[in-house]
Order: C-alpha cells, then structure tokens, then sequence
C-alpha cells in the first residue's frame, strides 16, 4: 500500500512538472527555451556582461546569442541596442 502511495505521488510530480515545462517551451520571437538559463542574460544596458554567478535559473525563455534584452522585453539585435553614445559611435566593452 505505501509503494501505491509512493508511486501516486511520484507520478503526480512528474506530469506537473513535466506540463510545466510543456508551457514555457513556447518563447517570444528571438528567444529560446533553455532548461538551466543564465543568471546573467544580456540586456541593452549590459550586453556583455564580465562577472555572472554560476547560478542556474530553471526552464526560462532567453535571448539567443548576439541578441539582448530591452527595457521593454523583447529581445532585439545587441546593434540595435541604445548604447552611450561618443561623437555618434557606440561605446561598448567586450
């Protein structure tokens, strides 16, 4: 009887969190579904950002590579990003 229980409850689990990650397979244009994200996603205001944890955010839509977050969140070319502008050229660090 308690393997009957045992066996529910793990089942259980399993398709919620599996429905769970059913519904966040489905990203924005220029994002990807990505198991363990990054902490440290590019952003028009950080494109490249040097210091990240090692930290693992679980079943998140991110920008694919070469692409950064806007304020308003969608992901748009890293180019396409209001960079500080110096005599009109963007200054970013790689």
């Amino acid at each position: 009887m308690k393997l009957l229980y045992l066996v529910l409850i793990l089942s259980a689990i399993f398709h919620s969190s599996l429905s769970y990650t059913m519904v966040m397979r489905h990203c924005a244009q220029n994002e990807e579904f990505k198991n363990c994200g990054s902490a440290c996603e590019s952003t028009c205001e950080n494109p490249y950002p040097r210091i990240c944890s090692a930290q693992c955010i679980l079943s998140i839509c991110q920008c694919v590579r070469g692409y950064a977050r806007r304020s308003d969140g969608r992901c748009v070319p890293i180019s396409q990003c209001e960079g500080n502008q110096i005599n009109g050229y963007r200054q970013y660090i790689k």
